[in-house]
């Protein structure tokens, strides 16, 4: 399924916060929202999983309208992955994911076969299937980031929605979840701190500043480096990637 954007604008506490957005996420490509902090990135995703109510456009699941979906209905084609990780959980680590089969359940209903096997899919996934039998909140952040992207494996969607996905992550977990995500091939919604990450694992990529879109395209075609002294003030070269060709970031940290 794709989701497409068409423009979208959400108000919050009076304010406007994201303005005229429009975009696509096509079927089975990974879409990145990147923006400096404060450029609506988050509002955006929370609106697309239905948190957030726009105050003018709308989102489609193919031709559908999110918000006209009954939230079990939606649950069963979008997961999300917000920022906030709910760090006080009282579950166990295989308890949290099995939550990523409620929209499956009828009333009163247990695990069936399908249900488990789910679930032990989306732990080996996420590397976390020797946690299982944890406390949630006895975990790092980033065993708490990988628990809650089992979480959405196992609801099993069609579009995943994926907010600073790597964060917490050490470096050895950030790379395995990009190539996860790349070999899952479900259509991905994420908004990506490291541009290198975006970089090296986005099809395409969306521009927010002060909650609209500056620009759109390919990695390529979209980091340069007027466009990252423009928009995220820092001076940069992009170079190829001596090792996969894509575009790679060298910041000038020295801010000369």
């Amino acid at each position: 399924m794709r989701i497409a954007i068409e423009d979208l604008s959400v108000s919050l506490s009076g304010g406007s916060v994201v303005h005229g957005v429009s975009m696509v996420a096509e079927k089975g490509q990974i879409t990145g929202l990147i923006g400096p902090n404060g450029s609506g990135k988050s509002t955006l995703l929370r609106t697309v999983y239905g948190h957030l109510r726009p105050s003018a456009g709308r989102v489609l699941l193919d031709a559908t309208d999110v918000r006209s979906l009954a939230p079990r209905r939606a649950a069963r084609h979008i997961a999300a992955l917000p920022q906030e990780r709910g760090a006080d959980i009282e579950l166990t680590v295989r308890e949290v994911v099995a939550l990523g089969r409620t929209p499956y359940l009828g009333a009163f209903a247990g695990e069936d076969e399908a249900a488990r096997e789910a679930i032990r899919q989306a732990l080996a996934a996420a590397g976390m299937t020797e946690a299982a039998g944890r406390q949630f909140r006895t975990l790092s952040g980033g065993e708490r980031q990988r628990v809650l992207l089992a979480r959405a494996f196992a609801q099993e969607p069609d579009v995943l929605v994926l907010d600073e996905p790597t964060n917490h992550l050490d470096i050895r977990h950030q790379i395995d979840l990009l190539s996860l995500l790349r070999r899952h091939g479900r259509t991905t919604l994420a908004a990506l701190h490291d541009l290198n990450a975006a970089a090296s694992v986005c099809d395409r990529l969306h521009v927010l500043c002060d909650g609209e879109v500056v620009v759109s395209g390919t990695p390529r075609e979209v980091l340069t480096p007027e466009l990252l002294a423009g928009v995220f003030g820092v001076r940069a070269a992009v170079v190829d990637h001596p090792l996969t060709g894509d575009p790679l970031i060298a910041y000038d940290h020295r801010g000369r």
